[in-house]
């Protein structure tokens, strides 16, 4: 739960970075390269019907459920790619 809450966080900033040009190139490859390892982990933790296994104080339906955070991920990637192109 608070690792989907953090990487919502973390698509967000990379989004915020590739739209302000006065912020560092080297921030931006930071925050990509550990929403991309957070992606890599939800994965590999989410059920086929996108939910996350209840360990500790994890519960559904308070955050994004994974497969919104990785469409989220998909259309900022898209929007970069056809702005930049």
């Amino acid at each position: 739960m608070y690792h989907q809450i953090i990487l919502f966080r973390l698509l967000d900033c990379t989004n915020l970075v590739k739209h302000n040009f006065w912020i560092d190139e080297g921030l931006g490859e930071l925050v990509r390269e550990k929403a991309s390892m957070m992606l890599g982990w939800l994965a590999m933790i989410t059920f086929k019907d996108g939910t996350i296994p209840y360990v500790n104080d994890s519960m559904q339906g308070l955050v994004s459920f994974s497969r919104q955070l990785f469409e989220l991920r998909r259309k900022i990637r898209h929007f970069m790619e056809t702005w930049l192109s």
